[in-house]
């Protein structure tokens, strides 16, 4: 039992590092590479004018979830490709923080305040979703190897329980989404008001 929470911890820590290194790059590119990082900082720009002129909580919080969600169980189940989504999408996801919060002119107890509340269950539900996908990644890997060799059942079984063991985790990816998009309504709508 140790053993295996020691695995999850380490997978944990491996999306975690993934990320804070696409953010360090975005604080690197913000100061190295200006430019490079103004045509990120437009396609920000293009996502959140997708809520301009919405009035509706409801229609706001079904955006950001299903967006959440959806880039979650890429990350998750596409993850048995050989972990490239999750390790993809957690790198891409760190980068435009990083250049943001470089970037940013306000101080940075704004910049907080208005991330913080809702990224503590969102960063929370993308680290879970990116080490359930590296696990499912490194399956994968391990069925090919032990495939080659003729041995591939055990590591079939191995597959399939811990494809069990994601779905259930899921679960908990989705509840801290579902969290993170209300609070993320209420922002929008609080710093969309002054």
């Amino acid at each position: 039992m140790a053993y295996k929470s020691a695995i999850k911890r380490k997978l944990l820590a491996i999306a975690v590092a993934i990320y804070v290194t696409g953010f360090l790059v975005g604080v690197g590119m913000k100061l190295l590479y200006p430019d490079s990082a103004k045509i990120i900082e437009d396609q920000l720009s293009t996502i959140t004018s997708q809520f301009e002129g919405i009035d509706s909580a409801a229609r706001v919080y079904s955006k950001i979830l299903l967006h959440n969600l959806s880039v979650c169980a890429i990350m998750t189940f596409a993850g048995i490709v050989f972990a490239v989504a999750p390790v993809f999408i957690l790198f891409v996801n760190g980068l435009p923080l990083g250049i943001v919060l470089t970037g940013s002119e306000k101080p940075i107890w704004i910049f907080l305040t208005a991330v913080l509340p809702h990224g503590i269950f969102e960063l929370s539900a993308t680290m879970l979703a990116g080490a359930l996908g590296i696990l499912l990644g490194l399956d994968a890997f391990q069925l090919v190897r032990y495939w080659m060799r003729g041995e591939g059942e055990a590591s079939t079984r191995i597959l399939i329980s811990d494809l069990r063991k994601v779905l259930k985790a899921f679960l908990i990816v989705l509840v801290l989404l579902a969290v993170a998009a209300a609070v993320e309504t209420f922002l929008f709508f609080f710093y969309g008001s002054s």
